[in-house]
């Protein structure tokens, strides 16, 4: 299958900082119009629907929370650059099963994946998982859905861990689901290296961040119908990889990237962010074809 490939310990490279410049970028434009649209709009008296949505999306929103703020973790890939600096990228992801089976978006995968800058040790390049002391033993990329399932070496989970539950059920345009990741860092976060290794400070601490995801509709694949599913409004960096779930805190994909649409106006530069994300009903196919378990319900 074109575009899709097994990874060890070597891979390709990570986004580019050009990459990271337009995430940003869309993400800022995203959330100025949204500013504009409430500063501009009309007043909200105490009945409106508008009020009974924010309760709603409050709702929705601690539900899911409390089932997952546990189980989602920061991924941290840490490397030392050849003029000595240190680089690093931040992603998110879902550690599935007692097997150490996890899954991630597929650019988060390949920057763990990349291998050190020439003549530096093997230890200058080194992924974080969460509080895990386990280490990437391979994978499996599927690079056109931005979708990666990999392997964790010396995974143990701690006593009653719980691993996600992914949804059954079909999911339709309209619902309110919501992202979680880790896009904001902590004062003192920066990975150290010490001419040996690198030291991680303050993981622990990353706040984990949630914002809303109403679906608008879903993009198929070439073999695939329904592969993702798009959000109107983009996600942020640093939770690529991570779940967008219902109230029930049921896993409903994973989010992977933003799109640019230009927006149905004579304007030729106006444009317009929405957020992607790979359908359950992909991830679960692809999880059983390398019969990785997994919960669902």
């Amino acid at each position: 299958m074109a575009g899709n490939r097994d990874v060890g310990r070597r891979g390709s490279k990570c986004r580019t900082k050009a990459d990271l410049y337009e995430q940003a970028s869309c993400e800022i434009d995203y959330y100025l119009i949204r500013l504009i649209i409430f500063l501009t709009g009309p007043p909200i008296t105490a009945r409106s629907t508008t009020t009974v949505t924010t309760r709603r999306e409050s709702k929705v929103f601690q539900n899911a929370y409390g089932r997952l703020e546990n189980i989602v973790m920061p991924i941290l890939t840490a490397w030392l650059q050849s003029d000595g600096g240190v680089a690093w990228n931040m992603g998110a992801g879902l550690i599935v099963n007692e097997d150490g089976d996890f899954i991630t978006a597929a650019h988060v995968l390949t920057c763990i994946s990349r291998p050190p800058e020439a003549g530096n040790p093997p230890s200058s390049y080194t992924t974080k998982f969460g509080s895990t002391e386990a280490v990437f033993d391979g994978g499996y990329i599927h690079e056109e859905l931005d979708f990666g399932w990999g392997k964790l070496k010396g995974y143990t989970p701690s006593p009653n861990h719980q691993y996600p539950v992914f949804r059954s059920g079909e999911v339709l345009p309209g619902e309110l689901l919501c992202r979680i990741g880790y896009p904001f860092i902590e004062e003192g976060f920066q990975p150290r290296w010490n001419n040996r290794t690198f030291e991680f400070y303050n993981i622990d601490r990353l706040p984990q961040f949630i914002n809303e995801a109403l679906v608008s509709r879903f993009v198929d694949f070439p073999y695939m119908a329904r592969a993702w599913m798009e959000t109107s409004s983009p996600g942020l960096g640093g939770q690529s990889g991570g779940p967008v779930v219902d109230e029930y805190g049921l896993v409903c994909g994973i989010q992977v990237n933003t799109r640019k649409y230009p927006i149905a106006t004579a304007e030729p530069d106006w444009s317009y962010y929405v957020g992607r994300a790979v359908t359950v009903m992909a991830i679960r196919a692809i999880l059983d074809q390398h019969n990785v378990p997994y919960l669902s319900r």
